[in-house]
C-alpha cells in the first residue's frame, strides 16, 4: 500500500518542479564590486549577492556604479532538462503541474558577471592641452598660445 501511495504521488507531481523548484538563484558579481542592481526597474541591492527570482519570466538587469558605464544583462527563461522526467514518471499530469507552477523553467545565465568600464567623456566635452618646454623644431606647429593683454 505504501508503494502504491508513493507511485501515485510521483505521478501527480511534476518532475521539474520537484527537482528545480519554481525559482532560480542567480549570482550577481561585478568588477569593481558594490555596483547597484536594478531588476526590471526595481532596486535589489549591490554586488556581490545572490537573488532568488521566479523562473517563469525573463528579466532585464542593470548594474550601475558612479564613474562607470552601466551594464545591462538579460536573464532569459529556458526549459529545464528535468522536464524530460515527466515522460518517464509524471506523464501529462506532471507536465501540467510543471507548466502551472513555472517549474519547467530555469533562468540563464545562473551567474550574471560584469566588468564595468570607466565612463568616458564625449569628444566635444574633452579638451587636452599639452605644454612643451623644449620644442622640437622638426614637429609641425598647429597653433600658438599668446598671453592675454598684448
Amino acid at each position: 500500500m505504501r508503494y502504491l501511495c508513493f507511485l501515485l504521488s510521483t505521478l501527480l507531481v511534476g518532475c521539474a518542479t520537484i527537482v528545480t523548484g519554481t525559482s532560480s538563484d542567480v549570482s550577481f558579481q561585478s568588477d569593481p564590486s558594490e555596483a547597484e542592481i536594478e531588476i526590471n526597474g526595481q532596486d535589489r541591492g549591490e554586488t556581490p549577492t545572490t537573488i532568488s527570482l521566479d523562473s517563469d519570466r525573463a528579466y532585464t538587469v542593470e548594474l550601475s556604479l558612479e564613474g562607470y558605464e552601466d551594464e545591462t544583462i538579460q536573464l532569459k527563461k529556458s526549459t529545464s532538462g528535468w522536464l524530460a522526467g515527466n515522460i518517464v514518471l509524471g506523464g501529462i499530469p506532471g507536465l501540467i503541474i510543471d507548466a502551472a507552477t513555472g517549474g519547467m523553467y530555469v533562468l540563464k545565465p545562473e551567474n550574471a558577471n560584469a566588468t564595468l568600464d570607466p565612463e568616458t567623456a564625449d569628444a566635444a566635452e574633452k579638451l587636452t592641452i599639452r605644454v612643451a618646454m623644449n620644442v622640437d623644431a622638426s614637429q609641425r606647429k598647429i597653433a600658438q598660445l599668446e598671453p592675454l593683454g598684448r
